[in-house]
Protein backbone atom coordinates (compact mmCIF):
# COMPACT_ATOMS: atom_id res chain seq x y z
CA UNK A 1 0.00 0.00 0.00
CA UNK A 2 1.31 3.41 -0.98
CA UNK A 3 0.16 6.75 0.41
CA UNK A 4 0.92 10.20 -1.01
CA UNK A 5 -0.26 13.38 0.69
CA UNK A 6 -1.26 16.61 -1.05
CA UNK A 7 -3.11 19.84 -0.28
CA UNK A 8 -6.65 19.37 -1.50
CA UNK A 9 -7.05 23.12 -2.11
CA UNK A 10 -4.57 22.83 -4.99
CA UNK A 11 -5.58 20.26 -7.67
CA UNK A 12 -2.15 20.61 -9.30
CA UNK A 13 -0.60 19.10 -6.17
CA UNK A 14 -2.88 16.10 -6.63
CA UNK A 15 -1.58 15.63 -10.19
CA UNK A 16 2.00 15.86 -8.92
CA UNK A 17 1.25 13.33 -6.18
CA UNK A 18 -0.30 10.99 -8.74
CA UNK A 19 2.82 11.23 -10.92
CA UNK A 20 4.99 10.32 -7.90
CA UNK A 21 2.72 7.38 -7.20
CA UNK A 22 3.00 6.13 -10.78
CA UNK A 23 6.80 6.43 -10.70
CA UNK A 24 6.98 4.50 -7.44
CA UNK A 25 4.68 1.75 -8.72
CA UNK A 26 6.73 1.47 -11.89
CA UNK A 27 9.89 0.99 -9.80
CA UNK A 28 8.13 -1.74 -7.81
CA UNK A 29 6.87 -3.35 -11.04
CA UNK A 30 10.36 -3.31 -12.56
CA UNK A 31 11.82 -4.94 -9.45
CA UNK A 32 9.11 -7.62 -9.51
CA UNK A 33 9.74 -8.41 -13.19
CA UNK A 34 13.46 -8.66 -12.52
CA UNK A 35 12.74 -11.16 -9.72
CA UNK A 36 10.29 -13.18 -11.85
CA UNK A 37 7.18 -11.85 -10.11
CA UNK A 38 4.10 -10.21 -11.57
CA UNK A 39 2.18 -7.18 -10.37
CA UNK A 40 -1.54 -7.84 -10.88
CA UNK A 41 -2.96 -4.68 -12.45
CA UNK A 42 -6.50 -6.09 -12.29
CA UNK A 43 -6.36 -6.12 -8.49
CA UNK A 44 -4.73 -2.71 -8.16
CA UNK A 45 -6.96 0.06 -6.80
CA UNK A 46 -6.45 3.68 -5.90
CA UNK A 47 -8.59 6.21 -4.11
CA UNK A 48 -8.41 9.99 -3.76
CA UNK A 49 -9.60 11.07 -0.30
CA UNK A 50 -10.85 14.65 0.00
CA UNK A 51 -13.55 16.51 1.88
CA UNK A 52 -17.08 16.64 0.44
CA UNK A 53 -16.52 20.31 -0.40
CA UNK A 54 -13.70 19.52 -2.85
CA UNK A 55 -15.12 16.23 -4.17
CA UNK A 56 -16.77 17.79 -7.28
CA UNK A 57 -13.46 19.44 -8.25
CA UNK A 58 -11.60 16.12 -8.27
CA UNK A 59 -14.42 14.34 -10.06
CA UNK A 60 -14.06 16.81 -12.94
CA UNK A 61 -10.32 16.09 -13.21
CA UNK A 62 -11.04 12.51 -14.36
CA UNK A 63 -7.95 11.21 -12.57
CA UNK A 64 -6.41 7.91 -13.66
CA UNK A 65 -3.48 5.87 -12.39
CA UNK A 66 -1.34 4.16 -15.03
CA UNK A 67 0.06 0.78 -14.01
CA UNK A 68 1.86 -1.26 -16.65
CA UNK A 69 0.10 0.51 -19.50
CA UNK A 70 -3.34 0.01 -17.93
CA UNK A 71 -5.28 3.09 -16.78
CA UNK A 72 -7.09 2.59 -13.47
CA UNK A 73 -9.93 4.87 -12.44
CA UNK A 74 -10.31 5.93 -8.80
CA UNK A 75 -12.56 3.84 -6.56
CA UNK A 76 -15.21 5.36 -4.32
CA UNK A 77 -14.14 2.99 -1.52
CA UNK A 78 -11.37 0.49 -0.86
CA UNK A 79 -11.05 -2.38 1.59
CA UNK A 80 -8.14 -2.46 4.01
CA UNK A 81 -7.85 -5.43 6.39
CA UNK A 82 -11.62 -5.84 6.46
CA UNK A 83 -12.40 -2.14 6.91
CA UNK A 84 -13.79 0.10 4.17
CA UNK A 85 -12.43 3.60 3.51
CA UNK A 86 -14.55 5.87 1.31
CA UNK A 87 -13.35 8.88 -0.67
CA UNK A 88 -14.71 11.38 1.90
CA UNK A 89 -13.74 9.41 5.02
CA UNK A 90 -17.33 9.42 6.26
CA UNK A 91 -16.96 5.67 7.01
CA UNK A 92 -20.63 5.24 6.10
CA UNK A 93 -19.87 2.10 4.08
CA UNK A 94 -17.86 0.66 6.96
CA UNK A 95 -20.75 1.29 9.37
CA UNK A 96 -23.26 -0.21 6.92
CA UNK A 97 -21.13 -3.33 6.49
CA UNK A 98 -20.85 -3.78 10.25
CA UNK A 99 -24.63 -3.46 10.60
CA UNK A 100 -25.25 -5.91 7.76
CA UNK A 101 -22.95 -8.50 9.32
CA UNK A 102 -24.44 -8.02 12.79
CA UNK A 103 -28.02 -8.41 11.60
CA UNK A 104 -27.13 -11.50 9.54
CA UNK A 105 -25.84 -13.31 12.64
CA UNK A 106 -28.67 -11.96 14.81
CA UNK A 107 -31.17 -13.52 12.39
CA UNK A 108 -29.26 -16.81 12.29
CA UNK A 109 -29.17 -17.03 16.10
CA UNK A 110 -32.81 -15.95 16.21
CA UNK A 111 -33.81 -19.02 14.18
CA UNK A 112 -32.59 -21.33 16.96
CA UNK A 113 -33.15 -19.03 19.95
CA UNK A 114 -36.02 -21.13 21.34
CA UNK A 115 -33.65 -24.08 21.72
CA UNK A 116 -31.00 -22.11 23.64
CA UNK A 117 -30.87 -20.87 27.22
CA UNK A 118 -29.85 -17.29 27.95
CA UNK A 119 -26.21 -18.04 28.81
CA UNK A 120 -25.65 -20.00 25.59
CA UNK A 121 -27.36 -17.27 23.55
CA UNK A 122 -25.18 -14.68 25.27
CA UNK A 123 -22.01 -16.56 24.30
CA UNK A 124 -23.17 -16.95 20.70
CA UNK A 125 -24.00 -13.26 20.41
CA UNK A 126 -20.66 -12.27 21.93
CA UNK A 127 -18.77 -14.49 19.50
CA UNK A 128 -20.71 -13.80 16.30
CA UNK A 129 -22.33 -10.37 16.70
CA UNK A 130 -20.40 -8.24 19.17
CA UNK A 131 -17.09 -9.30 17.64
CA UNK A 132 -18.22 -7.55 14.41
CA UNK A 133 -19.09 -4.43 16.36
CA UNK A 134 -15.72 -4.31 18.12
CA UNK A 135 -13.47 -5.12 15.14
CA UNK A 136 -11.46 -2.03 14.10
CA UNK A 137 -13.98 0.19 15.90
CA UNK A 138 -11.24 2.70 16.77
CA UNK A 139 -11.80 3.94 13.19
CA UNK A 140 -15.17 5.27 14.37
CA UNK A 141 -13.57 7.83 16.70
CA UNK A 142 -15.16 11.26 16.43
CA UNK A 143 -17.96 10.23 14.08
CA UNK A 144 -21.28 12.02 14.63
CA UNK A 145 -23.92 10.33 16.77
CA UNK A 146 -26.21 10.08 13.73
CA UNK A 147 -23.66 7.79 12.02
CA UNK A 148 -23.27 5.57 15.09
CA UNK A 149 -27.03 5.41 15.74
CA UNK A 150 -27.56 2.46 13.39
CA UNK A 151 -24.87 0.45 15.18
CA UNK A 152 -26.47 1.23 18.52
CA UNK A 153 -29.83 -0.01 17.24
CA UNK A 154 -28.15 -3.23 16.08
CA UNK A 155 -26.53 -3.69 19.51
CA UNK A 156 -29.91 -3.08 21.17
CA UNK A 157 -31.45 -5.76 18.94
CA UNK A 158 -28.74 -8.22 20.00
CA UNK A 159 -29.41 -7.42 23.68
CA UNK A 160 -33.16 -7.98 23.21
CA UNK A 161 -32.44 -11.32 21.53
CA UNK A 162 -30.46 -12.53 24.55
CA UNK A 163 -32.94 -11.35 27.19
CA UNK A 164 -36.14 -11.82 25.15
CA UNK A 165 -37.03 -8.21 25.84
CA UNK A 166 -39.98 -6.65 24.05
CA UNK A 167 -39.35 -3.81 21.58
CA UNK A 168 -41.49 -1.45 23.66
CA UNK A 169 -39.39 -1.93 26.79
CA UNK A 170 -36.62 0.56 27.55
CA UNK A 171 -33.22 -0.74 26.46
CA UNK A 172 -30.96 0.96 29.03
CA UNK A 173 -31.77 -1.47 31.90
CA UNK A 174 -31.16 -4.37 29.48
CA UNK A 175 -27.70 -3.13 28.48
CA UNK A 176 -26.90 -2.48 32.13
CA UNK A 177 -27.95 -6.01 33.13
CA UNK A 178 -25.66 -7.47 30.44
CA UNK A 179 -22.87 -5.10 31.55
CA UNK A 180 -22.48 -3.91 27.95
CA UNK A 181 -21.00 -0.54 27.08
CA UNK A 182 -22.98 1.32 24.38
CA UNK A 183 -21.32 1.80 21.00
CA UNK A 184 -19.83 5.26 21.62
CA UNK A 185 -18.30 4.08 24.90
CA UNK A 186 -16.93 0.92 23.25
CA UNK A 187 -15.12 3.12 20.73
CA UNK A 188 -13.65 5.21 23.55
CA UNK A 189 -12.64 2.03 25.37
CA UNK A 190 -10.74 0.74 22.31
CA UNK A 191 -9.00 4.09 21.78
CA UNK A 192 -7.90 4.33 25.43
CA UNK A 193 -6.71 0.72 25.41
CA UNK A 194 -4.50 1.52 22.40
CA UNK A 195 -3.33 4.66 24.17
CA UNK A 196 -2.30 2.72 27.29
CA UNK A 197 -0.42 0.13 25.23
CA UNK A 198 1.37 2.86 23.29
CA UNK A 199 2.49 4.55 26.51
CA UNK A 200 3.55 1.45 28.46
CA UNK A 201 4.54 -1.18 25.91
CA UNK A 202 7.75 -0.82 23.94
CA UNK A 203 6.46 -3.32 21.38
CA UNK A 204 3.49 -1.07 20.52
CA UNK A 205 3.52 0.34 16.97
CA UNK A 206 6.03 3.16 16.70
CA UNK A 207 3.71 5.33 14.60
CA UNK A 208 1.19 5.34 17.48
CA UNK A 209 3.82 5.99 20.15
CA UNK A 210 5.08 9.00 18.23
CA UNK A 211 1.61 10.58 18.38
CA UNK A 212 1.53 10.70 22.19
CA UNK A 213 3.60 13.18 24.19
CA UNK A 214 3.54 14.03 27.93
CA UNK A 215 2.00 17.38 28.76
CA UNK A 216 4.63 19.94 29.81
CA UNK A 217 3.21 23.16 31.32
CA UNK A 218 4.89 26.41 30.35
CA UNK A 219 5.71 27.08 34.00
CA UNK A 220 6.13 24.84 37.02
CA UNK A 221 2.88 24.20 38.91
CA UNK A 222 2.51 22.54 42.29
CA UNK A 223 -0.56 20.72 40.97
CA UNK A 224 1.44 19.52 37.97
CA UNK A 225 3.89 17.38 39.89
CA UNK A 226 3.51 13.75 38.95
CA UNK A 227 0.93 14.52 36.25
CA UNK A 228 0.15 11.83 33.70
CA UNK A 229 -1.68 14.04 31.21
CA UNK A 230 -0.84 14.15 27.52
CA UNK A 231 -0.30 17.11 25.23
CA UNK A 232 -3.28 17.67 22.93
CA UNK A 233 -2.56 18.60 19.31
CA UNK A 234 -4.69 21.05 17.38
CA UNK A 235 -6.50 20.69 14.09
CA UNK A 236 -8.25 23.18 11.84
CA UNK A 237 -10.95 20.86 10.50
CA UNK A 238 -13.38 18.13 11.57
CA UNK A 239 -11.38 15.41 9.79
CA UNK A 240 -8.27 16.27 11.77
CA UNK A 241 -10.24 16.35 15.01
CA UNK A 242 -11.03 12.65 14.51
CA UNK A 243 -7.34 11.66 14.38
CA UNK A 244 -5.90 9.36 17.05
CA UNK A 245 -3.25 11.98 17.86
CA UNK A 246 -6.02 14.36 18.98
CA UNK A 247 -8.79 12.08 20.24
CA UNK A 248 -6.56 9.79 22.31
CA UNK A 249 -4.92 12.56 24.44
CA UNK A 250 -8.29 14.25 24.98
CA UNK A 251 -9.90 11.03 26.19
CA UNK A 252 -6.83 10.11 28.26
CA UNK A 253 -6.83 13.47 30.03
CA UNK A 254 -10.51 13.05 30.90
CA UNK A 255 -9.75 9.92 32.95
CA UNK A 256 -9.06 10.05 36.70
CA UNK A 257 -5.36 9.83 37.56
CA UNK A 258 -5.82 6.60 39.51
CA UNK A 259 -6.79 4.85 36.25
CA UNK A 260 -3.66 6.21 34.54
CA UNK A 261 -1.51 4.71 37.29
CA UNK A 262 -2.46 1.07 36.79
CA UNK A 263 0.70 -0.91 36.15
CA UNK A 264 -0.78 -3.82 34.19
CA UNK A 265 -2.97 -3.81 31.11
CA UNK A 266 -5.65 -6.20 32.49
CA UNK A 267 -6.13 -4.08 35.62
CA UNK A 268 -6.26 -0.92 33.49
CA UNK A 269 -8.95 -2.45 31.25
CA UNK A 270 -11.06 -3.44 34.25
CA UNK A 271 -10.81 0.00 35.81
CA UNK A 272 -11.48 1.71 32.47
CA UNK A 273 -14.60 -0.34 31.75
CA UNK A 274 -15.93 0.28 35.26
CA UNK A 275 -15.36 4.03 34.85
CA UNK A 276 -17.03 4.23 31.42
CA UNK A 277 -19.89 2.01 32.60
CA UNK A 278 -20.62 4.11 35.68
CA UNK A 279 -20.14 7.35 33.77
CA UNK A 280 -22.80 6.35 31.22
CA UNK A 281 -25.37 4.55 33.34
CA UNK A 282 -25.40 7.05 36.20
CA UNK A 283 -26.25 10.01 33.94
Amino acid sequence: QLYVQFRQKDPNQCLTALAKLEACIEDVRTWMIRNKLKLNEDKTEFITITSKHYAPVYQQLNLTLTVGGIKIKPSTSVRNLGAFFDDNLTLNQQVNNIKRSMYFHIREIGHVRRYLDQDTTHMAVQALVMSRLDYANALLLGLPATTLHGLQVAQNTAARLITRTNKREHITPVLKSLHWLPVAQRVKYKCLALCYKSLHNDSAPEYLRQMLHPYKPSRALRSGSGTTKLAVSRSNNLYGDRAFSIQAPQLWNSLPCDIHNHTTFPSFKRALKTFLFKDYFTI
